[in-house]
């Protein structure tokens, strides 16, 4: 089934225990392809199986491995409350000829509160520049193929890790 991969969509397929250590607790659903690649590569739609349930201990603990392997592979890490910085920026790199200046002159207001200095639109379409540049970087060396495939990969090696990891605790606190 495809689902929308920019909106919540994908919440509905949350299951009844975290994958990885098996707690109903604090349940979340994991893009196992990270949603910042997909973006990248403008992909709208995803499928029930780019998804896994995780409680928010296991998502987090992935969370920290797949943002060092982005780092590593020269990807911004976006830390959540940058997401609306960089949407005000998509915002007026896009919109750039058409936008009125009352809105202009707001998104600039917002982007200049958060970077507590004044933010001129020069240097706000030159940071997003930047930043698409960046991905259009990365996209012109890999595939999204290639990117969904190695980050799937990841994920299920991550999960195997775990699970060896529960079973030898396990095994320890059974022999002890």
């Amino acid at each position: 089934m495809e689902l929308n991969a920019t909106n919540t969509d994908y919440k509905q397929f949350r299951g009844e225990a975290c994958t990885t250590c098996g707690t109903k607790d604090n349940l979340t659903v994991h893009h196992k392809i990270p949603q910042s690649i997909l973006k990248m590569y403008n992909v709208s739609t995803i499928t029930s199986e780019d998804l896994e349930t995780l409680c928010s201990e296991c998502h987090e603990k992935y969370t920290t491995r797949e943002n060092s392997i982005k780092t590593q592979m020269g990807i911004n890490i976006t830390p959540f409350y940058h997401i609306e910085v960089e949407r005000l920026l998509n915002v007026i790199y896009c919109n750039r000829k058409t936008m009125k200046d009352n809105t202009k002159s707001s998104t600039l207001m917002q982007l200049s509160l958060f970077f507590k200095r004044i933010i001129t639109l020069e240097e706000a379409l030159v940071l997003a520049k930047e930043n698409w540049k960046h991905w259009d970087d990365i996209t012109k060396v890999y595939t999204f193929k290639q990117m969904s495939t190695f980050w799937k990969n990841h994920f299920a090696m991550w999960k195997k890790e775990q699970l060896m990891y529960k079973k030898m605790r396990e095994y320890s606190e059974k022999n002890n």
